[in-house]
């Protein structure tokens, strides 16, 4: 295991993405370590879900979760965060998040991205907008 990986482990906790903080902690070290698939594992993948099948959402998790790597939604959005790499600088921290019911963003400072905006699926939260 690389010791990226670790490091997301360790911020995101074992018991999966329980707040939106450890969530976005994760993703900004992936992203500022050019991790594209480690933020990748950070995406919301259930919006694109429900828009492929209106039945998506009775789906158990580890079902959803074959279905991400089987149409390689990951792979793709890995690729599409290379256009934000650099703008992810060492300097990047968060500076305030905010939760409002099942949707939170999360101010930046230091770097190209102002902002992520994080979305809540079931218990877990996971990003969903970069700006």
């Amino acid at each position: 295991m690389s010791l990226s990986a670790c490091l997301l482990i360790a911020v995101a906790g074992c018991g999966g993405h329980k707040s939106a903080r450890a969530v976005a902690e994760a993703f900004l070290t992936a992203m500022k370590n050019g991790d594209m698939a480690g933020a990748a594992d950070h995406w919301d993948y259930s919006t694109a879900g429900r828009a492929g099948n209106a039945d998506w959402d009775t789906f158990g998790k580890a079902q959803r979760d074959l279905i991400v790597k089987e149409m390689k939604w990951a792979e793709a959005r890995a690729r599409e965060l290379e256009y934000w790499r650099t703008r992810f600088p060492r300097a990047t921290k968060i500076m305030s998040v905010a939760e409002e019911g099942e949707t939170a963003i999360v101010a930046l400072e230091g770097g190209g991205a102002t902002q992520l905006t994080l979305v809540k699926v079931g218990d877990d939260w996971y990003v969903s907008k970069l700006n």
